[in-house]
């Protein structure tokens, strides 16, 4: 009997299982972190709404209160989608937290029910003298120490049982804790996604009714600006998709020198810290600085063009004031390959300068480099 309690005992620590409640820590980082992304959109939408009240406010401003309100209808679009995300995650780790609680209670009833066991098996064998007997039926030196041992390993199991109960119980009323959480943060949800969808109803009429006011020449103008907006984010996909497949001119990187000027003996005026102006003669040749696959060409002002071109999956040099576009989305391109002309820009003395804007950004930290050391020596 001694022998059999000792073996089931074992058995069950040998199966304990890893603590619920550090997995639904875990779980909680990828909640809270989605939480981070609906409190930064729910601050735009509050931004966009003092806009709104401020536009409002102002004469002639009906335009660009439709415009305002598109813009904010879109923030709150992000923003429902971004919360129903939380609210799945929320659902999901409620999901994984009752199993666990189901996991740990049956556990917790196998451990006190293996510990009653031992209790009485214990007693039985204090009222008969049983271990005594079980000792000195020894019949050597060598088995007197070994029955000794099991005595002794029995005692030791009776203590660990007993401290897997309570570290099970203990697990157990954590794990609880945390279902209560996430019930309360779900029902939370759910009534600031209603809240959200009622308002966002909201702003489609009034954007609606704003609209159906304009004159021709606003709606005219309007409509243009949506269609340029909508042509800058397909750009900006377009951008995204090739920057994540891209390996040409994957050797750039922050450390990168040596750069030639994307203009032949052009003259740089420093704009700022990550911007600089190249000029040069008329009708210049713009040069890539770098091997790289060419991610975006948008128009600009004055009938000139930005164009981005991705170095490997981190990083795109930027050329603006471009014209003369030579190349196109998705070409590869070779260093200091042509990709057009420098443009032309007027000033109000009809005085003509041939420039164009460079910059370099690292997409991985979303932020401009300092350029100016990409063209000092190695």
């Amino acid at each position: 009997m001694l022998r059999h309690i000792l073996y089931i005992a074992t058995t069950l620590l040998l199966f304990v299982a890893l603590p619920q409640h550090a997995v639904a820590q875990g779980r909680g980082a990828d909640i809270e972190a989605q939480r981070k992304q609906v409190d930064n959109l729910r601050r735009e939408v509050a931004n966009s709404q003092k806009r709104i009240n401020k536009i409002s406010s102002e004469k002639g401003s009906a335009s660009r209160r439709v415009q305002e309100l598109n813009n904010q209808i879109n923030l709150r679009t992000s923003l429902i989608a971004e919360t129903e995300y939380e609210q799945e995650l929320i659902e999901g780790d409620i999901i994984s937290l009752e199993f666990a609680i189901d996991s740990l209670n049956a556990a917790f009833t196998h451990s006190k029910e293996l510990y009653a066991k031992m209790v009485r098996q214990a007693a039985r064998l204090t009222k008969r003298n049983g271990y005594e007997t079980y000792i000195y039926a020894a019949t050597s030196l060598n088995d007197l120490s070994r029955r000794i041992a099991n005595v002794e390993r029995f005692a030791e199991r009776y203590k660990d049982i007993a401290r897997l109960a309570r570290q099970q119980r203990n697990e157990l009323n954590l794990v609880l804790g945390d279902l209560e959480l996430r019930r309360t943060e779900l029902d939370s949800v759910k009534v600031a996604l209603d809240a959200e969808r009622s308002e966002l109803n909201a702003d489609r009429r009034a954007a609606q009714s704003d609209y159906v006011k304009l004159s021709n020449q606003e709606r005219e103008a309007l409509d243009a600006h949506k269609r340029k907006q909508s042509e800058y984010n397909k750009a900006s996909r377009t951008l995204e998709e090739i920057l994540a497949r891209n390996t040409v001119g994957s050797t750039f990187s922050s450390n990168t020198r040596g750069l030639k000027l994307p203009i032949e003996g052009g003259r740089i005026r420093p704009l700022q810290a990550n911007m600089i102006e190249i000029s040069g003669p008329r009708g210049a040749d713009v040069r890539c600085v770098e091997a790289g696959t060419v991610g975006e060409i948008t128009p600009s002002s004055g009938g000139h063009y930005i164009i981005k071109v991705a170095h490997g999956k981190e990083f795109f040099t930027i050329y603006t004031h471009v014209c003369q576009v030579c190349v196109k989305v998705g070409q590869k391109l070779d260093v200091n390959q042509k990709i057009g002309t420098a443009g032309v820009f007027v000033d109000y003395d009809n005085s003509e300068r041939s420039f164009i804007q460079f910059m370099v950004h690292n997409h991985r930290t979303g932020q401009l480099e300092e350029v100016m050391k990409f063209f000092s020596k190695k």
